[in-house]
């Protein structure tokens, strides 16, 4: 709702920060049918999806609301979070037998 009523450049941010969010949401969400499978391990992982995809997205609708200006280094810290995550779901989920 909030990209609607902002110019088209901001709107774009808000989109990103949306979808990664949602994209990152929905992935922790999967990530039950690989513990159920014997990938216990990825239990950790929706920690560092959620949590990077957050800041992420939190840093987009700041910029948009006008709150600051984007830092790359806070969102180079958000990425870095969220690729920990699928890097933790790739190593724990490596030993399924399927």
């Amino acid at each position: 709702m909030l990209s609607t009523h902002l110019s088209e450049h901001m709107s774009a941010l808000v989109r990103l920060g949306a979808q990664i969010q949602f994209m990152h949401s929905m992935a922790s969400i999967a990530y039950a049918t690989f513990m159920n499978v014997g990938a216990g391990s990825a239990r950790h992982a929706p920690a560092f999806l959620l949590g990077g995809s957050l800041l992420f997205a939190l840093l987009h609708y700041g910029v948009a609301l006008g709150f600051w200006g984007l830092a790359n280094w806070l969102t180079a810290i958000a990425g870095v979070l969220m690729a920990s995550g699928w890097a933790i779901m790739f190593f724990a989920g490596r030993n399924i037998d399927l």
